[in-house]
């Protein structure tokens, strides 16, 4: 019996630059692909987003970041820095998947100048803190918009790998 099995390749150096090229085209190619996808899901997010003032939309931001294992895509909210970024992140959450629950409000001074039809001397009102019920509906303007590439998504990256794979053979060829 045989201690070790001989084995033949014919076309060793190819089949050797092969796989080293591999993971070049495919990071070449799954890049282009994932940059192409995060813009289109940007614009579609960007499109769908609810506008009162257009902040929201202003704080809409895409990225496509790479490190030596991964190639990410992402569209997000950016909540900047400063003692507002925790009441717009969840304005911008409440929005997204909707807000049914009490909400305590705390108490601050008012101007009024009329009553009713009625215009009046300018006076300043304290208004007590109260209790209320947001009532908002969910938008899914971030993942209703992810929701509907997600197959495009899939075949999108399906397709670069394989795209990848047959720029490999052929470099190695």
């Amino acid at each position: 019996m045989a201690d070790d099995f001989g084995v033949v390749v014919q076309g060793e150096r190819q089949v050797r630059l092969m796989f080293e090229q591999l993971p070049q085209h495919a990071r070449a190619q799954l890049l282009a692909a994932i940059t192409s996808l995060t813009d289109r899901l940007y614009a579609r997010v960007v499109a769908a987003t609810p506008e009162r003032t257009g902040r929201l939309r202003g704080e809409i931001t895409e990225r496509v970041v790479q490190g030596e294992n991964y190639i990410r895509g992402t569209v997000s909210v950016r909540v900047g820095p400063g003692e507002q970024s925790g009441l717009e992140a969840g304005k911008a959450a409440a929005l997204e998947y909707g807000a049914h629950r009490a909400v305590s409000v705390v108490s601050y001074s008012r101007r009024h100048d009329h009553v009713y039809a009625h215009a009046i001397t300018p006076i300043r009102v304290m208004v007590e803190a109260y209790q209320r019920t947001a009532n908002i509906a969910e938008r899914r303007y971030l993942r209703g918009p992810l929701d509907d590439m997600r197959g495009d998504i899939v075949s999108e990256l399906r397709a670069a790998v394989e795209a990848a794979g047959k720029a490999a053979e052929a470099a190695a060829a």
